[in-house]
C-alpha cells in the first residue's frame, strides 16, 4: 500500500446543526476506530458485518437495529454522514458500532482475513 493515498471526494459538507455536532462530539469518541489501538471486538465468535460508504447511515442504523447480534464496522469519510448515523443510533446500540471516519483502505490490512461475515459496498 503507498504511503499517500489520495481521497477522491469531499469530506466535508454543510456546517454541521448543533444537533449532529453535539451527537459527533458525543458519540463519535465511543465507537471510533483508532488504527494505533489494539480492536478487541474483533475476537472472538460474534458476527461482524462491515458497511463501506454508508453515506447518511440509514442503512446501518437499520441493520443495527434488526440484527442485535451483530457488530458493525461502518466506514465513510463525508463527516456529515458520519454525524447523521449518530444521531439516529440509540445509545444502547454503540457497543456493536465501530466507525472509521476515513479512507476505507486504511483500515483494510486492520482485520484479519475471513473474520467478516458479511460486507455491504454502498455508494
Amino acid at each position: 500500500m503507498p504511503n499517500h493515498l489520495h481521497f477522491y471526494g469531499r469530506r466535508k459538507g454543510k456546517s454541521l446543526r448543533p444537533r449532529a455536532q453535539e451527537a459527533l462530539d458525543i458519540k463519535l469518541p465511543q465507537v471510533q476506530i483508532d488504527l494505533e489501538s489494539p480492536l478487541p471486538f474483533l475476537e472472538g465468535d460474534q458476527d461482524i458485518w462491515f458497511e463501506i460508504g454508508f453515506g447518511g447511515g440509514e442503512h446501518l442504523a437499520a441493520q443495527l437495529k434488526t440484527n442485535p447480534h451483530v457488530h458493525i464496522i461502518g466506514v465513510e469519510p463525508f463527516i456529515n454522514g458520519v454525524a447523521n448515523l449518530l444521531k439516529a443510533v440509540d445509545s444502547d446500540d454503540l457497543p456493536r458500532l465501530h466507525l472509521f471516519p476515513d479512507d476505507v483502505r486504511l483500515l483494510l490490512d486492520k482485520i484479519p482475513e475471513g473474520r467478516l461475515s458479511k460486507v455491504f459496498v454502498l455508494f
